[in-house]
């Protein structure tokens, strides 16, 4: 197995960006309250839908075997990738809580983003 490092945390931002943009329409436009049955499902529909597409672009017309592990190691790039421009944006300028990554619908969207790409991975196998 061999990760491409570059093409990960490119997509990783390219990830980043679609959460970070699809938040700020759910918040900002549909005035969704934070918490909301709406957020939620909303939310968690578009990560599933951004989670396969990145993970998609990881794979396609890439001389990579794939398997579940390879998928899971790309998943876990995407991650640190958005955490740490959370960690210098997003907490910093809008959420102002380190405690924000302790949140369960943060914990519950990096679960869905490690599986959806382990599994792309596996499809690429």
């Amino acid at each position: 197995m061999r990760i491409d490092g570059f093409r990960a945390i490119v997509l990783g931002i390219v990830l980043w960006l679609l959460i970070f943009v699809e938040v700020s329409v759910l918040l900002f436009g549909f005035r969704f309250p934070m918490g909301s049955d709406a957020y939620y499902v909303s939310h968690f529909v578009l990560l599933v839908f951004f989670s396969l597409l990145v993970s998609l672009v990881y794979f396609y017309k890439v001389r990579m075997r794939g398997g579940f592990l390879h998928g899971l190691c790309a998943g876990i790039l995407f991650i640190v990738v958005g955490v740490l421009l959370d960690l210098a944006i997003t907490v910093p300028f809008f959420v102002k809580d380190y405690g924000f990554f302790l949140r369960g619908d943060v914990l519950i969207g990096m679960v869905v983003v490690l599986v959806i790409s382990g599994l792309v991975g596996m499809g690429k196998r």
